[in-house]
């Protein structure tokens, strides 16, 4: 092997682990060419090398003028992988069919919540936020996740709602959420994508947008549903 491809494949091995780490992004920008050649201490030319790798294998898109970027699709691939689970299984699993029935009730329960959340009730809302940021392990942050969730549908005072969220939850914990090594350390970049994605639903909440809240929760799902069908 060249020594042009030995330095390559460094750089390229260099920025998959850093990116699963999330120690290099910004949002889910990756920092240029010269910012990535010193933190990896690399040629440039290599570091180009590897981000046309990266972009041929679609876990980055480079967008001239703007950057470099991960694609969602590719941070729930890294979060299967973390688990072994293979995108088929969940296909085929009841995963899919609860996404799809939350499309179609959560934008408007998380709407009428905008509207009348109390001052406690976004201190509570924002420490269940908090403590997804915190999660090392899988499992655990699958918990956290949906506890922030059902915490929503709680505060819509709809039993109807709450019970059938209560339903998919329980669904969801039968089968280990899918996860096949649900003990295991779970990528950085997995929590703090979504992490940042919940703290803008979050954030619309607690200064009571409810149409902005409509349309968040709206995108946070179909995100989920298209990186499922990719």
């Amino acid at each position: 092997m060249s020594h042009n491809n030995l330095n390559s494949e460094k750089a390229l091995n260099e920025i998959r682990i850093l990116i699963k780490k999330n120690k290099l992004l910004k949002g889910n920008k990756l920092p240029n060419e010269r910012l990535l050649s010193s933190v990896i201490n690399c040629n440039r030319s290599y570091i180009r090398n590897a981000l046309l790798i990266l972009e041929r294998e679609g876990l980055v898109s480079r967008k001239i003028g703007s950057g470099t970027f991960v694609n969602q699709s590719s941070i729930q691939s890294i979060e299967f992988k973390d688990v072994g689970i293979e995108k088929k299984d969940i296909q085929n699993s009841s995963f899919l069919k609860s996404i799809e029935t939350r499309l179609s009730i959560e934008p408007y329960v998380f709407s009428s919540v905008a509207k009348v959340i109390k001052y406690q009730e976004k201190k509570k809302l924002r420490n269940k936020l908090d403590n997804i940021k915190k999660s090392k392990i899988w499992l655990d942050f699958k918990v956290r996740t949906y506890e922030f969730f059902y915490y929503i549908y709680q505060l819509s005072m709809n039993k109807y709602y709450i019970n059938l969220f209560n339903e998919i939850v329980e669904d969801r914990k039968k089968l280990n959420f899918d996860g096949k090594l649900i003990k295991t350390k779970i990528s950085r970049i997995v929590v703090m994508n979504s992490y940042l994605n919940l703290y803008k639903i979050y954030k619309s909440i607690n200064e009571n947008k409810s149409e902005e809240t409509f349309d968040l929760s709206k995108e946070y799902l179909t995100n989920i549903l298209i990186s499922l069908h990719l």
